[in-house]
């Protein structure tokens, strides 16, 4: 039996959406080290190394973050940000 008169508060719940950079930094800062954990790509980078003894996975992987230009940028941004002194070095930033 409801009393008169007597409203129950309404519960607003603050729902933050967590940017997908800001998390993505989150966990590289907690395991800064890749994992390749696919039969494929792991059978590919073997064999490039196999095959060019100069190839080079950092190489490679500069060149996919170059054509994501745009992600990139709101990486190191989010890096810089948090002072992260590698990135700091890295565009000579003190």
């Amino acid at each position: 039996m409801e009393k008169a008169g007597v409203e129950k508060p309404e519960l607003k719940e603050e729902v933050k959406e967590i940017d997908p950079v800001e998390k993505a930094v989150d966990i590289a800062l907690r395991m800064p080290r890749v994992t390749i954990h696919s039969p494929i790509t792991s059978a590919f980078v073997r064999y490039m190394k196999a095959r060019d003894p100069g190839f080079d996975i950092s190489k490679f992987l500069k060149g996919i973050m170059e054509r994501n230009s745009d992600i990139y940028r709101k990486v190191i941004e989010e890096l810089r940000k948090r002072k992260v002194r590698e990135v700091e070095e890295r565009l000579g930033i003190k």
